[in-house]
């Protein structure tokens, strides 16, 4: 009795265990859209605003991206009737991929954002979810092929920044991407980050440095005057020569962590370079392999490691924007390992004649590299699965995305436009659809956008792409999905179904038999392993009875299955590590929405006070604006670096830091002054003034900085999230 209760005890925490992952999960998709939304519109509101002050637009033209913020909360269709087609329409694009990928071929530039979000974060914004997962795949391989078949020459594959390379982009920085490149990359990012010297080795920066630390006495004016200096330095020399070993050394172990995680990179990352070498191979038989593993590596390494190394703020794998030498720092080492993962010849992967010393080290590393980038892309498969996956939908209550009604218009916008290319046929079930929905509704107001539920379902018996399902509401029971009906194909379709339901619910390996294990599994609380039990029994007893599966043979495919499964324990353990790390980045993405937000908020407030200085006339207008901020604000150095405002300040001595404070004020909306000043004295050390369009424009730099003369330098966007939150917001005690 006692080990019965253990059992149970086991078993609830296994589900436990499992519950909390999947909420934690379906938060992580959930925010992880609000977060491209917000972030889509502060880039917005940041060009528009400094247009606003320029008087290049009027206040009405922001007025609607002013109603809310994030994705719009929940709402319902009013026509029940066009629901039901929209719900049609979303379960013919999300099952047969083909559409969306000639969509993607066919939009415009200022028309692959919205095509994007939407794809992306609705159509297959389940990040988790193996079905979906597996379709937007689907999605991905059909559009690259369309890429390689209109691609006239090897050099011009995935160069262009189409829909497809962005959509690629996105996908690497979903949820299991940020997984992998906090697990893989943040401890020896952070402690790269963390080294005060510098790398610098452009021989003439190197010389700056010295002649401003005294080291060398400035004699010479002209930049060929300087260089030549430079190079024949030998204080330069030595310390170009040091660095560059440094340099070399950080590299290898950037490279060491990457490859000793290989099997920690997410599935569809190495699936999609998978595609690449096939597609490669199929379309350009004439490329050398160095040709192939370049190509995957400008994939993998440009497009998604190295922004992580380079802006690891970005992808908060830091809390706040590193100062300029540490970025400076990680830019040399990203040049390397791309110019390592550029397997042409080293003299060809090396641009700048400051990197010709590294020459040696990445033609040693190239072939390292090259093996890493063919492992990379041994995965199996998912087409059997996706089959199975989409068999088990039929079994489902419902298949349900979310989506906004603006995404819903915009997609159906885009089917309308560009049907003559992705249903060139009458009969095609695309047009019937699209004949019944009518044409296109206009995209609404901010204010009146809702996010709605589509339960998806097919009206039609037979699949319009093969392989492709019945509704899930129309499905009486299983249903035998396509597959091969030869005893050893219903084996190997039983098999992937047993190691299903072992994985997702391993106490039913313990027991001894595989129909005890099955009936111990439809007693499970889970609805999800129930359904799972149902249909293997269901598919077991189909072969015994068609196809003559011998009831040994059944014994013995369960016992196959359990030897190749790990022990509940390990599954156990390997589940609660999951959570931990899924936990970091949940909390990571909430504290980013929560940047965002702040951000948004901001100028929202700073357009406010632009309107009702509009709407109340000029005087008094700024006379409450003044009113509100005529007190200077004091902060101190040390806040400004807790806050991430201040990332670097040159030459103030530790011991004089803690006296050091800013006075920052704002008498006319969109100017502030930035005053430094020392305990004890009087005058300030230095003051600055900003105007907001100064600020804004620099946004969109890779390092957007401003600096105080030479002692400061301040990040540009938390700098405009403190001043907009301190001056503008209004004392609502919001």
């Amino acid at each position: 009795m006692a080990g019965a209760e253990s059992l149970l005890r086991e078993e609830d925490a296994f589900l436990g265990v499992q519950r909390q992952l999947k909420e934690l999960k379906a938060n992580i998709s959930h925010m992880s859209k609000n977060n491209f939304v917000l972030e889509r519109d502060v880039r917005f509101l940041e060009q528009r605003i400094a247009l606003l002050i320029n008087h290049r637009i009027s206040y009405e033209e922001l007025a609607d991206r002013l109603e809310g913020e994030g994705v719009p909360l929940g709402g319902s269709f009013r026509d029940d009737m066009k629901r039901q087609y929209y719900s049609n329409l979303f379960f013919l694009l999300q099952t047969a991929p083909e559409y969306l990928a000639k969509l993607t071929r066919s939009v415009s530039m200022n028309q692959i954002d919205g095509l994007l979000e939407a794809v992306m974060f609705s159509v297959y914004g389940n990040q988790y979810e193996h079905r979906e997962e597996h379709l937007l795949l689907s999605m991905f391989e059909a559009a690259l092929k369309y890429e390689f078949q209109e691609a006239t020459e090897f050099t011009s594959l995935l160069r262009a920044n189409t829909a497809i390379t962005r959509m690629m982009t996105t996908y690497t920085r979903r949820g299991p991407g940020e997984v992998y490149l906090r697990d893989a990359l943040r401890e020896i990012i952070v402690e790269l980050v963390g080294r005060t010297d510098s790398l610098e080795i452009n021989p003439i920066k190197v010389y700056e440095e010295m002649v401003e630390s005294g080291e060398v006495h400035a004699e010479h004016k002209s930049f060929s005057e300087k260089m030549a200096a430079a190079e024949q330095h030998e204080g330069v020399r030595s310390r170009v020569a040091e660095r560059i070993r440094n340099l070399e050394k950080l590299a290898r172990s950037f490279l060491d962590a990457i490859i000793q995680s290989i099997d920690q990179v997410p599935y569809g990352i190495r699936w999609l370079c998978k595609a690449i070498r096939q597609l490669v191979q199929q379309h350009f038989p004439e490329a050398t392999e160095e040709n192939v593993t370049s190509l995957i590596g400008g994939f993998y390494v440009l497009r998604f490691l190295n922004p992580s190394i380079v802006t690891p703020h970005a992808y908060r794998l830091i809390p706040h924007q590193p100062r300029y030498g540490a970025r400076r720092n990680m830019t040399l080492v990203a040049k390397i390992l791309q110019s390592v993962a550029n397997q042409s010849h080293a003299s060809a992967a090396v641009k700048e004649s400051y990197m010709q010393p590294f020459k040696p080290f990445i033609q040693a590393e190239q072939s390292r590299m090259r093996t890493f980038l063919n492992e990379l892309c041994e995965v199996p498969d998912f087409h059997d699965a996706m089959e199975l996956e989409q068999y088990l939908t039929l079994c489902q209550p419902e298949v349900s995305i979310d989506i906004t009604l603006n995404e819903i218009y915009l997609i159906h916008d885009l089917l309308v436009t560009y049907k003559h290319v992705l249903a060139p046929e009458l009969s095609d079930h695309l047009n019937e659809i699209l004949h019944d929905l009518g044409p296109p509704e206009a995209r609404l107001k901010r204010k009146d956008d809702v996010q709605v539920t589509l339960q998806l379902f097919s009206r039609w018996d037979a699949a319009p792409e093969p392989g492709e399902l019945t509704s899930p509401a129309a499905a009486t029971g299983p249903q035998k999905p396509p597959r091969d009906t030869s005893l050893e194909g219903v084996k190997q379709n039983c098999k992937q179904l047993l190691m299903k339901l072992l994985r997702l619910y391993p106490p039913c390996a313990e027991e001894p038999t595989l129909m005890k294990a099955l009936q111990v599994a439809q007693q499970s609380p889970s609805q999800e392993v129930k359904l799972h039990a149902e249909v293997t029994l269901s598919q077991v007893l189909t072969a015994q009875e068609q196809c003559g599966l011998p009831d040994d043979d059944g014994h013995a495919l369960y016992q196959e299955c359990r030897g190749l499964l790990p022990k509940q324990q390990s599954v156990q353990d390997r589940q609660e590590q999951e959570l931990q790390s899924l936990t970091m980045v949940y909390e990571t993405i909430k504290d980013h929405g929560n940047y965002l937000s702040e951000q948004f908020d901001a100028y929202r407030e700073y357009l406010e006070a632009v309107r009702k200085k509009v709407g109340t006339g000029t005087k008094q207008g700024m006379a409450a604006y003044r009113r509100r901020s005529q007190s200077p604000i004091k902060v101190t150095l040390t806040q400004l670096e807790k806050d991430g405002v201040l990332i670097e300040s040159k030459g103030i001595p530790a011991a004089r830091r803690d006296n050091i404070y800013f006075m920052i004020l704002s008498d006319t909306p969109g100017t502030y002054q930035v005053s430094m000043h020392y305990k004890g004295r009087s005058k300030e050390v230095l003051a600055k003034t900003f105007h907001l369009e100064e600020v804004l424009e620099m946004q969109h730099l890779r390092d957007p900085v401003l600096q105080l003369e030479d002692f400061v330098v301040l990040d540009a966007r938390r700098v405009l999230t403190l001043l907009n939150r301190t001056f503008i917001k209004p004392s609502t005690g919001r």
